[in-house]
């Protein structure tokens, strides 16, 4: 009797590593759809989330690109207030600045 229990121990086996492969392809597919700048509601609809929320919630660490995206908007929008601030008159001695 010890063969079959094997037997199914091996199946059972054979089909978590199947279900393992399959989310992890699925996981690849959608990181690299992200990472490569694919709409997140795109990406949820595919993946049949319920929202783009829980793709979103999951899939963040695929979205490098937009961190260093709003970096450099934020380092443009400080040079922009530095050259601004640099073209004032410097006759307006008693102006307050903030």
């Amino acid at each position: 009797m010890a063969a079959p229990t094997r037997t199914r121990g091996i199946v059972r086996d054979a089909a978590y590593w199947r279900l393992c492969r399959t989310r992890h392809s699925r996981h690849t597919h959608a990181s690299e759809l992200l990472s490569k700048g694919a709409p997140i509601p795109a990406v949820a609809e595919r993946l049949g989330h319920a929202s783009p929320n829980v793709t979103l919630s999951i899939y963040s660490h695929a979205l490098p690109a937009d961190n260093l995206a709003m970096a450099k908007l934020w380092d443009d929008a400080l040079v922009e207030v530095l050259e601004e601030s640099r073209k004032e008159p410097a006759a307006s001695g008693n102006r307050s600045r903030c």
